[in-house]
């Protein structure tokens, strides 16, 4: 019901825009989880500064390196976080070394309630990505998987 809740506000609720610089961000993010002994997140140094709401952007990092650790097949593996400039926004790649996801459910992941494992395999509501994508794309972003079973997968969003 929670979960719910968070992807039904997505678009009524209203963050203000405020300066940070996107490297004090990705490391608070990944300070604030409770990465388990045995993984690594990799943060890159980048000096980009945004102006925009931090909190939705904070929660899509959250997402994605969580599921990336909640649905490795090993008790441990490395996130890898990339920054790129563009011209009017900032691409950030989340890429992992877990199981990856076979081409034939990479649109399904991103739908509500839709989960690969079972709920007695890996603990979730199943909503994680569709608020990734709702959050993303209330802000202007898009996102995208791309994986090959056995090759992890790397979720690539913008964000102005």
């Amino acid at each position: 019901l929670a979960g719910m809740l968070k992807y039904s506000r997505v678009r009524t609720k209203h963050f203000a825009a405020e300066e940070f610089a996107l490297a004090d961000a990705l490391a608070e993010t990944v300070a604030l989880l409770n990465i388990p002994a045995g993984f690594s997140v990799e943060v890159p140094k980048t000096s980009v500064v945004l102006r925009t709401p931090r909190a939705p952007l904070e929660q899509v990092l959250r997402n994605l390196i969580d599921n990336a650790i909640k649905h490795h097949n090993f008790d441990h593996g490395k996130v890898a976080i990339e920054v790129t400039t563009m011209a009017d926004k900032v691409a950030i790649r989340v890429a992992d070394d877990g199981p990856g996801i076979a081409p034939e459910y990479q649109d399904r992941i991103f739908e509500m309630f839709k989960k690969l494992e079972r709920r007695d395999v890996v603990d979730g509501d199943g909503i994680g990505l569709a608020l990734v994508k709702r959050i993303v794309g209330a802000h202007g972003g898009t996102i995208r998987v791309d994986s090959a079973e056995g090759l992890g997968a790397k979720f690539c969003f913008t964000w102005p």
